[in-house]
């Protein structure tokens, strides 16, 4: 028979594990040569997938929707900026070329 005691750390056993399996993200500042802040006009794409995300007041973030686990490029208005290993929480600050 289950108790509360029982129920509450299954609970919090399958919160851990959903906690776990959360998507990769990439984000950092993003800033032109003359250290102004990107604008809304800045897009920033990966080899990884399609999705592209766009500067806000000199900050940029791309959500995988899925773990990534591996070395890969960034571009910016489609010029490679760099490589990263993204895993968990990845920064990557970037200066627009």
């Amino acid at each position: 028979m289950f108790t509360a005691r029982t129920m509450l750390l299954a609970t919090a056993l399958t919160l851990g594990i959903c906690t776990m399996s959360l998507a990769d993200t990439l984000y950092g500042s993003i800033k032109f040569k003359d250290g102004s802040k990107a604008d809304g006009s800045v897009g920033v794409s990966t080899s990884w997938n399609g999705k592209k995300g766009y500067a806000k007041n000199g900050m940029y973030e791309l959500d995988f929707g899925e773990k990534v686990g591996a070395k890969i490029t960034v571009y910016v208005r489609g010029t490679s900026v760099g490589t990263v290993f993204v895993s968990g929480n990845t920064r990557f600050d970037i200066i627009v070329p």
